[in-house]
């Protein structure tokens, strides 16, 4: 039985090394693609054909360990071959169920969770709020989630925050968060199903249709990234709904609207200027509904709001890689003054009131655990 177990143990080694080298020599066909002759590029289908083959007979490999097969999987979606695979796994002390075909998901099964600097950012700043204003009746410990999506966010900071607002029109995937607010019986949560912007109005949101269930918008130029109109959702003014509901005592607001951050944050422009949180949120370079210079930002900020951004990229510009892919797994983080402004891509900047920058986590602790 150990031998037997050891075969197949060399064997899954063996498999994955020369399922990498075929992923390679695939590449490396696929550069030369457009530069072959009739004759040649027959030759490269038929590699292509062959290594769809290939990767389809390792995934279904049934004492391959599904741990062992995240660039099978991977490779598998990149020819548009998208296996359902459920799972269930233990999210920071509460139960997830997802499934590998979605691409947040995907990260929840093979790296713990999705954008794990960026949550354990949101953890830190927290318990340094905390710590600040222990013992008085200032702390209130809320965490606003706009454009919560699946509700990652949400169900990790429940662990930390008093309370969560969280905020997602698109109810393919609100439902997966409340579903698992059921599931974990958990009180803190409270979903609201409309989008925020700097009016109220009901305009039409493009879903996405693939793996990628975050980049949803109502911004219509998604559709180049394939998006599809799927009908028109509610959205409201920030600062009139957060009065109707009786929402205050915010302490971090984090937004992923993909493009709409400039709406969502002239609509709290009076939310902003009383609660005076720290904020973080996503923005997209170069969208014309979006922010265009560092100058423009500070204009829908408070006075005295100072701007960072997370250390991912190398001095020239472009995405450190290696140490992205190592944040990915560690959540490691470190946050650097946001100077200049990029002509396209997506980073998370963070605005913070000049009064509480004594208590920002400039840089993570390594901790993992939660309470």
């Amino acid at each position: 039985m150990q031998l037997e177990t050891g075969l197949k143990h060399c064997t899954a080694l063996i498999v994955i090394k020369h399922s990498s080298l075929l992923t390679l020599y695939i590449k490396r066909e696929t550069l030369n693609h457009y530069q072959c002759s009739k004759l040649q590029k027959a030759k490269f289908g038929k590699n292509m054909s062959l290594g769809k083959t290939f990767y389809q007979f390792l995934w279904r490999l049934p004492w391959l360990n599904i741990s062992h097969k995240k660039s099978i999987y991977k490779t598998l979606c990149t020819y548009g071959i998208v296996h359902d695979y459920p799972f269930e796994k233990e999210f920071f002390g509460l139960k997830y169920q997802g499934n590998l075909n979605n691409s947040i998901e995907f990260s929840i099964f093979y790296l713990g969770a999705f954008e794990k600097p960026l949550l354990f950012f949101l953890r830190d700043t927290m318990e340094h709020i905390q710590r600040a204003q222990s013992g008085t009746t200032e702390y209130s410990g809320c965490f606003c989630d706009i454009g919560a999506n699946l509700g990652q966010h949400s169900l990790f900071m429940s662990r930390f925050a008093n309370q969560v607002y969280a905020f997602e029109p698109f109810s393919k995937v609100s439902q997966r968060l409340l579903h698992h607010i059921n599931l974990n019986n958990i009180h803190n949560i409270r979903l609201h199903p409309v989008g925020l912007s700097d009016r109220s109005e009901n305009l039409t949101f493009y879903a996405p249709i693939g793996r990628n269930q975050g980049i949803g918008s109502f911004d219509s130029s998604s559709l180049k990234i394939g998006n599809l109109a799927s009908g028109k959702l509610p959205l409201v003014k920030g600062d009139d709904y957060f009065q109707e509901m009786e929402i205050a005592n915010l302490d971090i607001v984090k937004i992923d609207v993909e493009g709409f951050e400039k709406k969502v944050l002239f609509g709290m422009q009076d939310v902003l200027k009383i609660e005076r949180p720290i904020i973080v949120f996503e923005v997209s370079y170069g969208n014309e509904l979006s922010f265009g210079s560092v100058q423009q930002l500070n204009e829908a900020l408070p006075e005295n709001y100072q701007l960072f951004t997370f250390n991912t990229r190398k001095p020239d510009g472009r995405k450190a890689r290696k140490r992205g892919a190592k944040a990915k797994k560690t959540g490691t983080y470190q946050l650097i003054p946001l100077i200049d402004w990029r002509a396209s891509g997506q980073d998370n900047i963070i605005a913070c009131p000049e009064e509480k920058q004594r208590i920002l986590p400039m840089q993570s602790t390594g901790r993992i655990t939660v309470p």
